[in-house]
This record gives C-alpha cells, sequence and structure tokens, in this order.
C-alpha cells in the first residue's frame, strides 16, 4: 500500500528495489494520484559468506554459531522455520530427555529447551518446534522463509543458490542442512505404489482413522516403535521386521529403540 502526496492511496501491491524514482506527472487514468517509477532489477544476486539451505535443528545451530563469530551468513527455508517438524505429528513424544540433569534436546546451553514450559523429561513435536521458534528469535537469526531452493551451482568463486521466488544467493561456503524428515524413504514392495491404505510412517498424524482396524506396521526402527505405542489400545497392531528389535540400552546406537519408546516397547511384546 502507498500513499501519494495528494494524501490518495493506492491499494496495491507495492515492491520497492534498490533504485526507485517518484514521478512529478499525473497519471491520466487518475488524475491526482503520483505515479511510482521503479527501475526493477530482477537478476540481482545476494553475496554472503555462508548459505545455510534448511532451518531445523542443525541449520539454527549452524546460523548461530556462524552469527557468534561474525560469519556473514543467510538460512533458506522453504516454508515456515523447522518447516519438516511441523508436518509431523504434533503430539509425538521426542526420544531425547529435556531436563537441566539430562539434556539431549537443546540446541545451546545459553538458551535451553527446559526453560520452556515443555514436558519433561520428553517433551512433544510441537513443544519442539515451539522451542526452535523461540531460538530462532532469541539469537535474532537471519531467516528467509518461503525460500524454496530449486538450483545450487558450484562456481570457481564458490556457490550460487536459485531459489524458486526468483531470489539467487552467492557463497563461498554452503551448507545443506535439509535432515531426512522431508525425504523419506519408501522401500519398492509389490502392491504398495498408489495403494490408499498404504501411508509412511512420516505421514501419520494420529490414531483416529485406524481405530478399531487391523494395522500392520513394517519396519523395526524408532518410527516403527513410535506409531505401535500409540495405536495400542486403539487397533489391532502387527509389527514385522526382518530382524530382531535392538534396544539403545543394549547396543548404544541411537538410531535403535530408545527413550521412552524402549519402555513402553519392551512391556508390549
Amino acid at each position: 500500500m502507498f500513499t501519494g502526496a495528494d494524501n490518495i492511496t493506492l491499494s496495491a501491491p507495492v515492491l520497492f528495489n534498490d533504485r526507485r524514482t517518484l514521478s512529478n506527472s499525473h497519471s491520466g487514468e487518475n488524475p491526482g494520484v503520483h505515479c511510482l517509477m521503479f527501475e526493477m532489477n530482477m537478476d540481482r544476486i545476494i553475496s554472503k559468506e555462508l548459505i545455510i539451505i534448511g532451518s531445523g535443528p542443525a541449520g539454527l545451530k549452524a546460523a548461530q554459531e556462524a552469527s557468534e563469530k561474525g560469519i556473514d551468513y543467510v538460512v533458506l527455508e522453504r516454508g515456515e522455520i523447522a518447516q519438516a517438524w511441523r508436518e509431523i505429528r504434533p503430539e509425538m513424544v521426542m526420544l531425547s530427555p529435556c531436563h537441566p540433569q539430562r539434556d539431549w534436546t537443546s540446541l545451546s546451553y545459553k538458551f535451553p529447551i527446559w526453560k520452556l514450559p515443555v514436558r519433561r523429561p520428553y517433551c512433544t513435536a510441537k513443544e519442539f518446534v515451539n522451542y526452535l521458534d523461540e531460538f530462532a528469535d532469541h539469537f535474532k537469526l537471519d531467516i528467509k522463509t518461503g525460500h524454496l531452493v530449486k538450483e545450487v551451482t558450484r562456481e570457481e568463486s564458490g556457490f550460487e543458490v536459485t531459489c524458486a521466488n526468483g531470489l539467487s544467493y552467492r557463497a563461498p561456503l554452503l551448507l545443506i542442512a535439509t535432515g531426512i524428515l522431508s525425504n523419506p524413504y519408501i522401500p519398492d514392495l509389490p502392491g504398495t505404489d498408489q495403494n490408499p491404505f498404504v501411508m509412511h510412517s512420516h505421514k501419520y498424524q494420529g490414531k483416529e482413522p485406524f481405530t478399531q482396524k487391523k494395522v500392520l506396521i513394517v519396519g523395526a526402527g524408532n518410527s516403527a516403535a513410535e506409531t505401535a505405542i500409540d495405536l495400542c489400545g486403539y487397533a489391532m497392531v502387527y509389527l514385522v521386521s526382518r530382524a530382531d528389535l535392538k534396544f539403545f540400552s543394549d547396543t548404544k546406537k541411537l538410531y535403535h529403540i530408545r527413550g521412552v519408546s524402549e519402555s513402553y516397547l519392551k512391556e508390549l511384546i
């Protein structure tokens, strides 16, 4: 919205660029309204020292470190902050503890998650997303939301990153922090392609659609365990795996069933 010298308001989007001039002539169709004339430079490339793609936990932590070290950076995010985390089940219980005596969840002790009102010792995904929002705001991180990266080009001086909105960024350093949540692995199994009764656990949002139904869960990792536990008591659940279930307390490997999932699942099987 722009208000001209004659106090007449133009109710149209106005995009300002580096170079702009205000004409002294009046519009022929709207006498008394000054015309705002722009010299648009749509090919502008924004230079930085570091480009970070993704604003999940890794991207935000990298941005915080870069900011504290005086590095000129930018974070490019396709949606809102931590968009991939916003797309998973909000009430999913995190697998890492978040209390002062045992904190595996906070991105920095300068701003720990347990200073916020969260479920302890394990917070929910919704609470974790709220923490990421607060973390970005607390450290005043430079995050460009709504910047879907379409292309990355390697150049002699570094990298050029082009976004779907037409903006381009150039930097000698590039950090890809997109994680795995937005690109789940779906095995090529006969009968599963385009089957409306088959879904990846990434799309699971709650037990309601499965109440009083038979549900087959394929896999033996943390996602399989979390889904099976959530459905227990509401659906008849079958958990199948090509190998024995492995638990963190036995193997000390983080990708094996751990946290509250380990405790609950051991009681159910």
